[in-house]
C-alpha cells in the first residue's frame, strides 16, 4: 500500500509558509481580500480584539470580510510580522501563526501595537475543493 505521510507533512508545512506570507501581505496592504481568501466559506471564525478595536465575535467568513474592510480601513498596517508558527496541541492539524502588528488610529492619531495570533486548521481537499489552512480564530494582545 503507498502511503502519502512523507510527502504529506513537507505539503503541508509549504501551504503553511504560504498562509503566513498571505497574512503579511494582507495586513500590509491593508487588503481584506487578500485575507478572506484564509477563512473557509462553510465555517465561523472567532475574532477577538483589544482597545482601540475592543471587538469580540463570532463570524462567517463574509462577516469578516466585511469587518477588516473597514478595520484595515479605519486602522492602517504600519508594520507586522509573522513572529513564530508552532503546532497546536494536540492536533497536528491545527497551528498557531503568532505575529506582530503595529497600526495608527485614524481617529485618534495613535499608534497601537499588539501581538496577534492566528489558530489555523488544514481542510481537507475534499472539502470545497481546494487545499490549504484556514483561519478558525485570531485573538490579539496589547504589547
Amino acid at each position: 500500500m503507498f502511503r502519502l505521510g512523507p510527502f504529506f507533512l513537507p505539503l503541508s508545512l509549504y501551504l503553511l509558509t504560504s498562509t503566513a506570507h498571505d497574512l503579511e501581505r494582507a495586513f500590509l496592504q491593508n487588503n481584506a481580500s487578500i485575507l478572506a481568501r484564509l477563512f473557509n466559506p462553510g465555517a465561523a471564525i472567532q475574532v477577538f480584539l483589544p482597545e482601540p478595536i475592543s471587538f469580540s465575535d463570532i463570524l462567517t467568513a463574509k462577516q469578516a470580510q466585511v469587518f477588516f474592510e473597514r478595520l484595515l480601513a479605519a486602522y492602517p498596517t504600519l508594520e507586522f510580522f509573522i513572529d513564530t508558527t508552532f503546532p497546536f496541541v494536540p492536533s497536528r492539524e491545527r497551528w498557531l501563526i503568532r505575529a506582530r502588528w503595529s497600526f495608527t488610529d485614524k481617529r485618534q492619531l495613535r499608534q497601537h501595537v499588539v501581538r496577534i495570533h492566528f489558530l489555523v486548521r488544514l481542510v481537507n481537499p475534499n472539502q470545497r475543493g481546494k487545499a490549504g489552512w484556514k483561519i478558525i480564530e485570531m485573538r490579539a494582545e496589547k504589547i
